[in-house]
């Protein structure tokens, strides 16, 4: 349990150790879930707010299980995506992975460029 071995702090010190040990992620909708893919590590995803709700990165074709506004999902959904994760990890971890290439400032870049000529 992370609270326990941070001495009883409300969060990991060294989030990427944490993610790199974890079988599945439980996160908001922001760029945790991006950091995840990167690892190839799927994630049960709640998001914080409606813009949240609104990002093209989560649901299952990207490799994570999107349940919702997360004050709005019970804890059962929140067990079952978990179990959902689990089951489905390899596939999912590797439609995360395919979705990080590590290639992003370069596209973005090249889209400014274009613009600008």
């Amino acid at each position: 349990d992370v609270y326990k071995r941070q001495g009883g702090s409300r969060g990991p010190t060294m989030m990427a150790q944490e993610m790199a040990q974890a079988d599945v992620i439980v996160c908001s909708a922001g760029r945790t879930v991006l950091e995840a893919a990167a690892m190839g590590k799927p994630c049960v995803v709640l998001a914080q707010n409606y813009r949240e709700a609104s990002h093209s990165h989560i649901g299952e074709t990207s490799g994570n299980i999107y349940l919702g506004q997360g004050k709005f999902v019970p804890e059962t959904a929140i067990i079952n995506g978990v179990y959902q994760a689990l089951e489905g990890r390899t596939e999912l971890g590797r439609m995360a992975r395919q979705n990080v290439d590590g290639r992003g400032v370069e596209r973005i870049v090249k889209e400014l460029k274009e613009m600008m000529t």
